[in-house]
């Protein structure tokens, strides 16, 4: 499958520069499965500490929602991340040895993690430095993605390879994560060790950079021309936006996962055979988005892929045994990650040239608030209408939808060119 991948994607590549290309799609490829699976509130340590924190600790729906967003705090903070990359390079190179100084740093961290007191402060500090060393790769890993599809011209292919490689490794992980939760805590902590470890090995072997990178000069004024260009990027602001309003729509998270355990009495395997089967269609969706954006124009595309993801937030109405909670999760894996990549696909090309880091970094900013707040907000309608989840449904369907009254207003020089095609 990489295989195929990668060949589909240097397609359009001059024969000089198809091998680095081959290894840059590599390090996206498997980069990208590392860093979905090293976040220690997404990866495969969402679901056991999930249980350590409701079971053993006792804490409320809010409460859960709260520590999550505090462990994510460093997800806020890519956009200086990015600047530091690509103003301050680090022994030389402004990718290769950030990645692999926060990779060994995030084995050392899993390692603390099995050894401290098992109560909410200590937990929430490593949690939040964990996040730090996955938020480091993840900017570079996303810098390197927006580089290389703009330069040859292929941003929604790309985008739909790492899609592919990202649900490849949430399939893995959320059964990993749900039979880790019935463990010691410390075999989350071994697994998350090793898989830093593979970002080592992959960043050294496949991210080539030559130790040569200097800071730039005038740092200070160059830094803050970067920021004024970035401000003044009516485009990628109104791509930002977009992408703001879908993951803000009052979340499913924290509450589906007290429904799924509460009232329907769903065991923590169960939920990750669960995000499993949601994964696994969301894979499906990098190979019918790289079909799309190649053969339509991204305004239909957008058209397309949030209509679908409003049809399987709403199918959640519906969600009420494990049969249904099977079909609907994998509905909403496809569709909710084709509405999310037609958007990263208009991010990325609106995101002004030269700041490829950067842009990237504000796009995952307006995700990273946006899906905290999602998850506040929908907690709390959860616990207003006394854990009952069925009314949150119908809200997450209506925002999303607002994007559709977006769609004919988005500038023609974004939307009106398919996957491949220059701008006019």
């Amino acid at each position: 499958m990489a295989k195929s991948a990668v060949a589909a994607a240097v397609e359009p590549v001059e024969q000089g520069d198809a091998e680095e290309f081959r290894r840059r799609i590599t390090f996206i490829a498997i980069g990208m499965m590392v860093v979905v699976l090293a976040y220690p509130d997404s990866g495969i340590g969402k679901i056991p500490l999930r249980f350590l924190l409701k079971d053993q600790l006792h804490l409320e729906p809010h409460m859960l929602a709260y520590f999550f967003t505090i462990v994510n705090l460093p997800s806020w903070c890519k956009i200086l991340i990015g600047i530091v990359s690509d103003t301050f390079p680090l022994f030389g190179t402004r990718r290769r040895n950030y990645v692999l100084l926060a990779s060994v740093t995030g084995m050392a961290l899993w390692g603390v993690m099995a050894l401290i007191p098992k109560s909410f402060l200590p937990l929430l500090v490593v949690g939040l430095a964990l996040n730090a060393m996955a938020t480091v790769c993840g900017t570079m890993h996303g810098a390197v993605v927006m580089e290389e599809g703009n330069r040859h011209g292929a941003t929604g292919r790309i985008i739909s390879i790492r899609s592919v490689f990202s649900h490849i490794a949430a399939l893995i992980g959320a059964p990993l994560g749900g039979y880790l939760a019935g463990q010691a805590l410390g075999w989350t902590c071994a697994a998350g060790a090793m898989i830093f470890l593979v970002m080592v090995v992959t960043a050294y072997s496949c991210l080539h950079e030559s130790p040569t990178a200097r800071p730039k000069a005038g740092v200070g004024q160059a830094t803050w021309n970067q920021m004024k260009m970035l401000g003044r990027s009516k485009m990628l602001w109104a791509a930002g936006g977009l992408m703001f309003l879908v993951q803000v729509a009052p979340g499913f998270s924290t509450p589906l996962f007290f429904y799924q355990t509460d009232s329907l009495h769903f065991s923590g395997k169960f939920i990750g055979i669960l995000g499993g089967v949601g994964s696994g269609c969301s894979i499906v969706s990098g190979f019918v988005y790289f079909f799309l954006c190649r053969r339509f124009k991204l305004r239909q595309v957008i058209t397309i892929c949030i209509s679908l993801n409003v049809a399987g937030a709403a199918a959640y109405l519906a969600y009420h045994t494990p049969v249904s909670a099977f079909l609907i999760d994998g509905l909403y894996g496809l569709a909710g990650s084709l509405g999310y990549l037609c958007l990263f696909d208009l991010t990325a090309r609106a995101t002004p040239k030269g700041s490829e880091a950067v842009g990237y970094s504000v796009m995952m900013v307006f995700v990273n608030l946006a899906m905290a707040g999602s998850d506040i907000i929908g907690s709390n309608v959860y616990e207003l209408f006394h854990k009952q989840f069925a009314p949150l449904v119908p809200i997450n369907a209506a925002t999303t939808a607002l994007v559709l009254l977006a769609v004919p207003f988005l500038p023609a020089a974004l939307v009106n060119r398919r996957d491949g095609e220059k701008a006019a």
